[in-house]
């Protein structure tokens, strides 16, 4: 029996282009982009995984094909009847700590804590090599004393978390993370950490980005 390789076609070609380029989708689907100069610029690209030659019109019409492969972007926002609550924290210290028998035993006390404080961030995420603990700067003293005996890897200071809160069906739509990450990539903000719990969704970054990350996500989510 004969059997038929799959052959990839123009379609195929431009799309896995076009999703290899971070930000490329984005800019299509906003319209920022001159779709014929795109097609010109990828089609050597394109006939040479195709090895053979392709008109220009063919590339430009799987380039306007694409353009709906943003959906998922759409469909994020619109899982939202109103806009979304976002709590922004400030004076927050980022402690990433190297592994210890009693590593786990002090973040409880730290957490317990911070228990007692009215709106104090605390948080913890043990990873398979180092723990990592972000503390409102009230719990800086109690932090040095739960901590006084172990080793300190990185400490950052002067931080900030801006918390998203997600509805409960975020985690049967796909892609909810990517679309707000690639929206402060795209607009040059860099994320110190990244926590999330099921319905909430919060970055750190330092203080001088909160006022842009906030308003990047207040025009992300914005209901039309």
């Amino acid at each position: 029996m004969l059997k038929y390789e799959h052959m990839i076609t123009i379609p195929e070609t431009v799309k896995q282009i076009i999703e290899e380029e971070p930000f490329l989708e984005d800019f299509l689907e906003r319209g920022l982009i001159n779709i014929s100069e795109l097609a010109r610029q990828i089609k050597p690209e394109i006939e040479k995984r195709l090895m053979k030659r392709v008109e220009d019109g063919a590339i430009t019409m799987a380039i306007k094909r694409c353009v709906p492969i943003l959906r998922p972007a759409k469909a994020v926002r619109n899982i939202f009847t109103g806009s979304p609550d976002i709590m922004v924290r400030s004076n927050l210290t980022e402690v990433t700590l190297a592994p210890s028998d009693s590593t786990l035993e002090q973040v409880g006390m730290l957490l317990r804590e911070a228990a007692n404080h009215d709106n104090q961030f605390c948080t913890a995420t043990r990873g398979v090599y180092e723990t990592a603990v972000i503390y409102s700067s009230v719990l800086e003293e109690k932090m040095k004393g739960c901590f006084a005996h172990e080793r300190v890897l990185v400490k950052q200071e002067n931080l900030s978390a801006v918390t998203l809160r997600l509805p409960q069906e975020n985690v049967r739509i796909p892609g909810i993370y990517y679309v707000i990450l690639k929206a402060f990539a795209l607009h040059d903000i860099n994320l110190i950490d990244v926590v999330s719990t099921n319905t909430e969704f919060t970055v750190l970054l330092e203080n001088k980005e909160v006022d842009r990350a906030f308003a990047v996500l207040k025009r992300l989510f914005r209901v039309t």
